[in-house]
């Protein structure tokens, strides 16, 4: 199977939101974790997809976040009307079968399913609210990530680079200057040597000794 390469997917954009959590305190704010704020997101991404003739598949993170927004799940349904459909079995992780159904992977945190995207080739991109949580050593290839219209700020940006995507997967995904940063990416973020048992005992002797 060629990621982003088949041209018959059942839908264009499968939206993956990261696991939602019930309101603690300050210190646990973030974009996953606040659910109103996401909710709202979620919506509103719904709708513009839909405005701009996209078909949607919604993979809900949990059985309990369900319940949590199911108000807003309500929403979407209605916004989304026939072109929104929710993935009725939930479950962890992402499954060759599920990814083949859609062109297009979508994420509302940067977190272990977006890393995995971007590894494998997988046409993918995340909308989050702010650059300001993640550590500044990270900033500039997140910076990056935006400019190759990966990861977005806006739904407005998400949904006018979904659109181009539409219009040729394959060009888009072939970019040079996108494939250089997502190969950045991948090399810092997502360890995917064929070796990596021995890369990893590498790095635990280092940190047994105090090199690292």
């Amino acid at each position: 199977y060629d990621f982003g390469l088949k041209i018959d997917h059942e839908f264009d954009v499968l939206i993956a939101p990261g696991r939602l959590m019930n309101f603690h305190n300050y210190s646990w704010l973030s974009p996953v974790d606040d659910v109103y704020d996401n909710s709202n997101a979620l919506v509103s991404v719904v709708r513009h997809l839909k405005d701009a003739d996209m078909s949607i598949l919604y993979k809900p993170p949990s059985i309990v976040s369900i319940g949590m927004y199911s108000n807003s799940i309500k929403e979407m349904i209605e916004v989304g009307g026939d072109s929104f459909k929710i993935l009725k079995n939930i479950d962890k992780g992402l499954e060759i079968g599920l990814v083949e159904r859609a062109s297009l992977i979508l994420w509302d945190v940067v977190g272990f399913g977006f890393q995995e995207c971007m590894a494998c080739g997988i046409p993918t991109m995340v909308f989050i609210k702010s650059l300001l949580p993640l550590d500044d050593n990270a900033k500039d290839i997140f910076y990056k990530l935006e400019n190759v219209g990966i990861l977005h700020l806006s739904v407005e940006s998400l949904v006018r680079e979904i659109c181009i995507y539409k219009q040729n997967p394959q060009k888009w995904i072939l970019d040079s200057e996108r494939q250089n940063i997502i190969n950045n990416f991948s090399n810092e973020y997502c360890n995917t040597d064929d070796n990596w048992d021995k890369e990893l005992t590498k790095i635990i002797k280092k940190l047994e000794v105090g090199s690292l």
